[in-house]
């Protein structure tokens, strides 16, 4: 996780989802958990989703946009 991981954040009312955009974040995958190590798309964005089940948090999904190019800055769309 890079590329501004955090910038921004939101988090579920109930406190148990949260949703954390990374909008340098550089991956060219496309979608749902694709590929967030290919460096293609330079700040092309993304949003990463966390799940808390007590005290530990997990990542449950890693989202692109169905078209990620370079400057999208998915993550401030």
């Amino acid at each position: 996780m890079s590329g501004s991981f955090g910038e921004s954040i939101a988090l579920a009312s109930d406190g148990a989802t949260l949703a954390v955009g990374a909008s340098l974040e550089s991956s060219a995958s496309i979608q749902i958990d694709g590929d967030q190590w290919n460096d293609k798309a330079f700040a092309a964005g993304a949003v990463y989703m966390f799940s808390r089940a007590g005290q530990t948090w997990q990542q449950d999904a890693y989202l692109k946009a169905p078209n990620a190019e370079a400057v999208d800055v998915l993550e401030e769309s």
